[in-house]
């Protein structure tokens, strides 16, 4: 388990830089065309501005946001938070 907000934010920072891969936590990522992210282990892709909404959900509950106060922030709907 990941302990104390260093490493939780160090982790979300080499998300949101493609440093490391969401889907199996692969190191070898590479950024490709159309602001995508693609593992080489697994061949997966992901949308960076997607990647980076889903952390900031995650790091507003991990400071204990509440979910309407988020949906108003990110401009989502509380459906989409919960």
């Amino acid at each position: 388990m990941v302990t104390g907000a260093h490493t939780v934010f160090s982790c979300a920072t080499n998300f949101l830089n493609g440093r490391k891969f969401v889907f199996c936590g692969s190191l070898k990522t590479v950024k490709i065309a159309r602001s995508y992210v693609n593992c080489m282990l697994c061949g997966k892709q992901k949308r960076l501005a997607k990647l980076s909404r889903e952390i900031a959900i995650l790091q507003g509950f991990y400071q204990q946001q509440p979910a309407y106060r988020l949906a108003s922030d990110l401009g989502l709907d509380a459906k989409t938070i919960t």
